[in-house]
């Protein structure tokens, strides 16, 4: 399976994905975004902190 379908499938099964664009307009991470408290990329936009999902930095991922 083509690594981008494997993402798509992680992000829809994630309870924390969203997307902060769609959701209020600002645009991080083209839209990967992390709502778990335990995320550590953080990015303030607009006094909104938002997280980025990234596999390395997942707090859910089995390392």
């Amino acid at each position: 399976m083509p690594e981008l379908r494997q993402k798509e499938i992680k992000y829809r099964n994630c309870s924390y994905f969203y997307s902060a664009y769609l959701e209020h307009g600002i645009l991080v991470n083209s839209g990967y975004n992390c709502r778990h408290p335990e995320q550590e990329e953080i990015v303030t936009e607009e006094g909104q902190k938002i997280g980025s999902c990234y596999d390395w930095s997942c707090p859910l991922c089995i390392k």
